[in-house]
């Protein structure tokens, strides 16, 4: 005769509190206990997996959550299945239906939650999970922005960013003169032959070698050199050359300067918005001055001696905002985009704006300063049109166009006219501006 097995356990399993009920009522016995607000001690039987207690003190209902072992899943007639996480993998039936389901791992379980995020707009989007990673287009700013994996993965892809992020700094880490060992009025001759004595104790592999030569590139050319000399202090090694008030200012924004980047990098805000407020007026200030490069072209002449082409300094005066001041500020300003850190990434982008204006009138040809002017266009148009003020966003247009300095693509134009006439209420004023989009094709 056979033996009998014992009846199979369900994996499966839908038992809930009944809704509103009184857990004494259930004869069970105790697993787990907890305290309402009222400090009545309210305990929870055993195998009870979620539903709902009522107080019998204050009459409070509390809801009995799952136990961190057990996994739960919605099966199609309604039924929500509770299993325990080492049955994943396995296939069980649910007890209401009879269908057959694969109890999930706690990771695919994860992937059913909907992801939820913001825009750098501040528009909150919503999609499934399986969209992860997938791009799309937002319907308020109308710009492309990829779906997160999940908040835990973008914690940790912004943290492991953030380790690898290094500013790309434009000011020279190298002294070359104290590599070299010699004073600031050494002639061309000397410099050559103090790098050749130094480097006759060296091999080319080593690194000592290669600073060296790197120094005396700096100092013996005349477009390295005169970038070196004026993005360090000029006090003291221009003084004979003229105007003192001048080197001042100059020296100023470029003190002001660094300590903002410092101040950015260690994150005190304070201190850093401070120095950003008082460096890039100063600097504008000295680059937009004819004196302060009368007085660089005397200090060229004066070290090469007319050996150094006469563009070399309309070429740094042309970069110098756009490779320094631009270069930084950009690179702040998309490592807080990228970290959705808004107020940050808005405040690099409205402190550049008169220096990429600046760029973009003496240098059209620089796309970095274009696309930041476009974007700050944009964004005031956009903060026009939001609160209605029709006139406004059509005369900030009309004075893009009629300016002369700035060389504005007609495309992004012509896309801003046409932002606006699609918003626009029906009226005079919307005619007016059909007939300016037809002027502009």
């Amino acid at each position: 005769m056979m033996k009998e097995l014992p009846p199979k356990k369900p994996l499966f399993s839908t038992q809930r509190l009944p809704r509103l009920g009184s857990i004494d009522s259930l004869k069970s016995p105790l697993q787990a206990s907890f305290s309402c607000q009222c400090e009545q001690q309210i305990d929870i039987p055993q195998g009870i997996k979620v539903g709902w207690v009522r107080c019998l003190s204050c009459s409070k209902i509390h809801k009995v959550g799952i136990p961190p072992e057990y996994i739960r899943m919605a099966c199609t007639c309604g039924k929500i299945l509770t299993s325990r996480k080492e049955c994943a993998g396995q296939k069980g039936r649910c007890p209401g239906c009879h269908k057959v389901w694969t109890v999930p791992s706690p990771l695919s379980e994860d992937k059913k939650t909907p992801l939820k995020f913001s825009c750098f707009c501040g528009q909150l989007h919503i999609v499934k999970a399986d969209r992860a990673e997938e791009k799309l287009t937002c319907f308020r700013c109308q710009k492309e922005i990829t779906v997160p994996p999940s908040i835990q993965i973008m914690a940790e892809l912004a943290q492991e960013k953030e380790e690898k992020w290094e500013l790309s700094n434009p000011y020279l880490r190298l002294d070359p003169f104290a590599t070299l060992q010699i004073p600031l009025h050494f002639s061309l001759l000397e410099i050559k032959e103090a790098c050749r004595q130094i480097q006759f104790t060296y091999t080319r592999e080593e690194q000592t070698f290669q600073d060296v030569q790197q120094a005396k590139d700096i100092l013996v050319k005349a477009p390295q050199r005169m970038w070196y000399e004026i993005l360090s202090p000029l006090a003291s090694s221009w003084a004979h050359l003229g105007n003192e008030k001048i080197l001042q200012i100059h020296d100023e924004a470029i003190f002001s300067h660094q300590k903002a980047i410092l101040w950015e990098q260690k994150k005190i805000f304070k201190k850093a918005d401070k120095a950003w407020k008082k460096s890039l007026p100063l600097w504008l200030k000295f680059i937009q001055n004819p004196l302060f490069w009368e007085m660089a072209q005397k200090r060229q002449e004066e070290i090469f001696a007319g050996k150094a082409k006469e563009k070399t300094l309309q070429k740094i005066r042309f970069r110098l905002l756009a490779d320094v001041v631009l270069f930084i500020g950009t690179q702040f300003h998309q490592r807080y985009f990228y970290q959705r850190d808004k107020i940050r990434a808005e405040y690099h982008q409205s402190i550049l704006e008169p220096i990429v204006q600046y760029i973009c009138e003496v240098d059209p040809n620089n796309q970095a300063a274009q696309e930041l002017f476009q974007e700050n266009i944009r964004k005031k148009i956009e903060e026009l049109l939001l609160k209605k003020q029709w006139a406004k966003a059509i005369k900030k247009l009309s004075q893009l166009r009629e300016d002369i300095s700035l060389e504005i693509d007609l495309s992004f134009l012509k896309e801003m006219y046409s932002h606006v006439y699609e918003l626009m209420p029906g009226g005079k004023m919307k005619d007016e501006l059909f007939g300016k989009m037809q002027e502009i094709t």
